[in-house]
């Protein structure tokens, strides 16, 4: 399985080391299909009805039912305030279930 950095964004440029995606769908296939290092979501997708929480969502679910690993790092770069703060508790709830099955 290859080691990647995922960076999700909509309107971004994608950094150099990171496969960019634009979707919430892409990026969890991304994360079905590879070993992730960095995961950096943004949470507003423009016009689509998915957002980079849903992402946290997903992992929420899979580290729970799934003994699935989260990225070595999940990062928040969303201008989006009341977002930010939602998926923060999301990332700290995916690290505290994933280290208590370690």
């Amino acid at each position: 399985m290859k080691i990647i950095n995922i960076y999700l964004d909509d309107t971004r440029p994608t950094p150099n080391n990171f496969i960019g995606c634009k979707t919430a769908s892409e990026c969890i296939n991304l994360l079905k299909n590879n070993e992730c290092n960095i995961l950096s979501l943004d949470h507003d997708l423009g016009e689509i009805d998915e957002t980079g929480y849903d992402v946290l969502l997903w992992l929420e679910e899979k580290v729970l039912l799934d003994n699935f690993y989260p990225p070595k790092e999940i990062r928040i770069h969303s201008d989006n305030c009341a977002a930010w703060k939602k998926m923060q508790q999301a990332i700290t709830f995916i690290y505290n279930n994933a280290n208590s099955k370690l």
